[in-house]
Parts: C-alpha cells; structure tokens; sequence
C-alpha cells in the first residue's frame, strides 16, 4: 500500500513539473532566417536635451523587446538569431555601451546607458524601406541634477577610452605607464557641480584631488574637465573650448622640447580666462585675462596659492612670459 502511494505522489510531482516548464524553458526559435543589424545612430531633436538611439535593423522582428521605466539603466533586447556588421562591444557617442552575446539559440543585445542621459520612453519600432528601426529616446541627464551627490556628468570615460588613439602620439612606454585617470568635482558657470576627469601622473594623484577639493569648497568656476583625447590631442581645440587638461604629448609652444604636459606633470585651468602671453602673441586667440572675470587664475587666488604651497610651478610667476593657466611640478 505504501509502495502505491509513492508512486501516486511521484507521478503527479512530474504532471505538475511538467506543466511548469514551459514558463521558464527558453521558447522554441525558428532559425530559418536571421536579423541583421546595420548601423547604431544617434540622432538630435529640435529641443537639444532630447535624442535617440537608432538601431537599423533588416530581418524578422525581435523575440522580445524590453517594457522600459525611466529608471532603468541597462536592458537586453533577444533577437532569434541577429548577425551584426559592427564590432561587438563598442560605445557610441559616450552615450550608451553595447555589446553582444549568445544565450543558447538567443542572440542578446546588451544596452548601458552612461549617467550622461536617462530613458524618456520605451523603445519605439518604426518600418523603413529596408527594413525597421527600433528607436530609443533619452533625455540628457541635466535637468534637476548638479549636485555632490548627482554632479552633472561633463566626462565619464574608462581608461581605455581616455587614451583612445594615444598610439598615434608615439609616447613612451615608461610614461603611458605613470598616466592615471582621475575623476574631479567642480563648480561650472551654471552654477552647478559637474563631474569631469584629467589624465594625470599618477604619483600627483593626491595634489591634484586636494586642489579640486579646495576649488569646490572656495566655488571657483571651472568650464570643463575633460581628457584631450576627445579634441584627438590637440591642444589648440581643447584651449578654444575653455577645456581644463592635464596630459598631452606634445612639445612646449614655440620649441623643440616636451611640456611637462607630456610626462602628466602640468594642468591647465580655463584656458580662455588665464591665457598664454609672450610679447604681441595671446593663446588660445580669443582669450582675454580679466582678473575680475570669474574663473581667473591671480597672484591672490586661493588655488595659485595651495599649488604653490605643494611644490607646483605657477606659469603667472614666470618673467619673460606669462602662462597663467599653466601649472607644472617637477618629478624625478
């Protein structure tokens, strides 16, 4: 009787596991045909604060499309079988990250939005002539935040992509090896904390956040903070956008010999406000150097002075010229 009993219990235990594995057993795929996935664009809207994310795409439609909250940061959308023509993980314009990967018979399309911007709706699907797109719009993350806890994002790179292209400047190996990225909170002229980064050697590491520590504390605005990889190394473009950088392997304006620029060991601060002059010649071109305009670099300035006190060389000390952005310490 005991015996029949189990075997009562044992069968109806595999009739309701049975009738449970449909809801969680990966759905049957028809792999007769697959999507391919042409091109991820970005592209604006009137209003600057809104874009969207483009996937083109040509082939069946996706096995499942994600329900978006605005909340969310990163989301998969499964495809039956996807071939893409793109790298398999790349960043699109700082934006989002995505990558590709295989779970069983589903090709997974991972998308991580960067704290650069947030979801304002679900993922849209719009037919083309060569296919569809599915659109996503985001919204630039600005609005409400710019504060310590919720900074306003104007740099948020892996090192990778802070030394993206460094090859081509032929530097070092000794010195790309010193190069540490270094993320820095700041007052912009919106009056608002954002968060930026700088490339700098690393055994000035500690100088380097005490001085931003310092420059949030007393509110002294700076534009922007962000590695010179972004302007493909070039000085005079990162100079013209008011940008504050560290490393940058070039040689000293007018010479043949490296800036300390190029070891990590020198840091320029707005440079439209705190220019380079020797004789007739002012650069960046536009600048002006107005020691009542905000963001100017003075003799009396909290930060020349706390620079100072740690070993560093102020450019606006120099005799036969004056580099008043300019900051340098040297290192064995």
């Amino acid at each position: 009787m005991k015996k029949n009993n189990f075997k009562v219990l044992l069968m109806l235990f595999f009739m309701v596991s049975n009738s449970l594995i449909p809801l969680y057993a990966t759905p049957e795929i028809d792999n007769a045909e697959a999507t391919s996935l042409n091109s991820i664009e970005v592209k604006k809207h009137p209003n600057a604060d809104f874009l969207s994310i483009v996937f083109s795409l040509k082939g069946r439609n996706p096995a499942h499309i994600p329900l978006l909250s605005k909340k969310e940061t990163s989301f998969k959308i499964l495809f039956s079988q996807l071939q893409i023509k793109l790298d398999k993980q790349f960043y699109i314009d700082n934006l989002a990250n995505i990558s590709l990967s295989q779970t069983g018979k589903l090709s997974e399309l991972q998308i991580s939005l960067s704290p650069k911007v947030s979801i304002y709706d679900a993922i849209q699907q719009k037919v083309t002539n060569e296919g569809y797109e599915l659109i996503l719009n985001v919204i630039k993350s600005k609005a409400g935040l710019g504060t310590f806890e919720q900074p306003i994002i104007d740099s948020n790179m892996t090192e990778d992509e802070a030394m993206d292209n460094v090859e081509s400047l032929n530097v070092p190996h000794y010195i790309l090896r010193r190069q540490k990225l270094i993320s820095v909170k700041y007052y912009s002229f919106d009056n608002k904390i954002h968060q930026g980064q700088l490339i700098m050697d690393e055994r000035l590491t500690n100088d380097v956040i005490d001085i931003f520590k310092l420059a949030l504390q007393e509110k002294f605005l700076i534009h922007s903070v962000i590695p010179i990889t972004t302007f493909n190394w070039d000085d005079d473009k990162s100079m013209a956008e008011n940008n504050t950088s560290g490393f940058n392997y070039r040689k000293v304006e007018g010479k043949k010999t490296l800036s300390k620029h190029s070891y990590g060991q020198a840091l320029d601060i707005n440079p439209l406000y705190n220019p380079y002059i020797r004789n007739n010649k002012i650069s960046p071109p536009k600048a002006v150097y107005d020691k009542n305009q905000v963001g100017t670099l003075t003799a009396t300035s909290k930060l020349v002075k706390a620079f100072i006190k740690k070993g560093w060389t102020w450019g606006g000390n120099w005799k036969t010229m004056k580099d008043y952005q300019h900051f340098q310490k040297r290192l064995k």
